[in-house]
């Protein structure tokens, strides 16, 4: 028989709620989050297992975890569904969440545990490291455009000596605090790329072909930067919209044969 699990995870406690194939409840109980003794109680579930939670900050760990203990597994984002934002406790979201995934009404959060997803979640977490920085030189500059001090350039971040035209002493501290936050921040940042064509595959401008044995299996698309990526799109449609060198570059690789997509990337890139 077949066994619909709802998980209501917190970084403290889980509760499990399992409901048969017939829509009976067969339990529903709160545990410590620990990952053996999570591993643990699914084990003790008889029959095919069905489980499901939603997308949180456990949820790359509990799918390494208690993958390999289901036969299915859903990471799902189900507050959509309004029936859902009317649940208050754990107990009844565990409830729900094993009624949801009996009926099929759920939609799965991509999650694979590979090497890729690895790489996704450092991507992201190097664009929020990038976007904190550029938030601390934000506050950094205000302090000296609230003083009446002009500054323009790197420069600013690089030497230390600016913050001796502060005459308000806050003004000084709160500067001096943030200058060595981003003197520690540019320290730790590693080096992005060997060439230019892996920054372009970052920005999702490339293709990758797929090669086996000396045959090629077609190309894939990879995951990259959707932000810079949509900036050279956009960039790209203005230069075919004018008559700028680029635009006499791109007619010059049509007239030998070249496709609209790929001389379109060569504009762009």
């Amino acid at each position: 028989m077949t066994k619909y699990i709802g998980l209501d995870a917190h970084s403290s406690t889980c509760t499990f709620n399992v409901t048969d194939e017939r829509g009976m409840e067969v339990d529903n109980t709160t545990i410590e989050s620990n990952g053996r003794l999570l591993v643990k109680y699914v084990r003790g579930i008889e029959g095919v297992k069905k489980l499901t939670f939603e997308e949180c900050e456990l949820s790359n760990w509990l799918y390494e975890i208690l993958r390999p203990e289901v036969d299915e597994l859903i990471v799902c984002n189900p507050v959509a569904n309004k029936d859902y934002q009317k649940i208050k406790t754990d107990k009844m979201d565990a409830r729900k969440l094993s009624k949801l995934l009996r009926g099929g009404f759920l939609i799965s959060v991509y999650h694979d545990g590979s090497r890729r997803e690895r790489f996704r979640s450092l991507m992201s977490g190097y664009q929020d490291f990038i976007e904190e920085g550029v938030r601390l030189k934000n506050r950094y500059k205000s302090l000296f455009r609230k003083s009446g001090k002009k500054v323009k350039g790197e420069s600013l971040y690089n030497d230390e000596s600016f913050l001796e035209g502060l005459e308000r002493t806050d003004f000084k501290f709160i500067g001096t605090q943030i200058y060595q936050l981003l003197e520690k921040m540019e320290g730790s940042r590693p080096e992005r790329f060997s060439s230019k064509y892996k920054y372009y595959s970052y920005c999702g401008l490339v293709r990758h072909k797929r090669i086996s044995d000396g045959r090629g299996y077609g190309s894939e698309k990879i995951w990259g930067n959707r932000i810079l990526k949509c900036v050279y799109k956009m960039a790209g449609h203005s230069v075919l919209k004018g008559k700028s060198g680029l635009r006499n570059y791109y007619d010059t690789l049509r007239l030998k044969g070249i496709s609209h997509d790929n001389a379109y990337n060569a504009v762009m890139s």
